[in-house]
């Protein structure tokens, strides 16, 4: 039985035309996901983002956070497949990392200034959806190894 007494939720409310100021959208805290990123990886906290412009119906702000995403799996790509030291693998990472963490202001701003009314999503699923990322990545890292070893036993 739902609570009559709670603010309406829905998955994109501007595709409907909903002021999202008098609504709810379910995101993962926006000030949380500098943390979730800090220990799941830029990546994960770049997808998140990305499904909470979604859920705000702003899909050019997920487009620049899937590309976030997507240049992170690169520069770690090209991080192991190259003979370059851990040390400077891992600085790398790291300010990959920062960089990323200063476009989390811009949609922590975004819900305050909208004054957006927003439930929690649950962690567990982006654990979820974690696992499945970096299986993801393993699978297509493996791929490309096999794939250069093909090539280099063809020569």
């Amino acid at each position: 039985m739902s609570n009559p007494y709670q603010a309406p939720t829905t998955d994109s409310p501007t595709e409907h035309g909903v002021d999202l100021s008098k609504t709810t959208v379910r995101l993962w805290n926006p000030r949380k996901l500098g943390f979730f990123a800090f220990f799941f990886g830029t990546f994960a906290g770049a997808f998140l983002q990305a499904q909470n412009w979604k859920a705000l119906g702003n899909h050019g702000e997920a487009k620049r956070s899937y590309r976030w995403m997507w240049a992170w799996f690169a520069v770690m790509t090209i991080g192991i497949v190259s003979d370059i030291s851990e040390l400077a693998f891992n600085g790398i990472g790291f300010v990959f990392f920062l960089v990323w963490l200063s476009t989390l202001s811009r949609q922590g701003n975004y819900v305050r200034e909208k004054q957006i009314q927003f439930t929690k999503q649950s962690w567990i699923k982006a654990i979820g959806i974690w696992c499945l990322l970096v299986l993801a990545f393993f699978v297509g890292i493996f791929i490309l190894a096999l794939v250069t070893e093909l090539i280099q036993t063809a020569n």
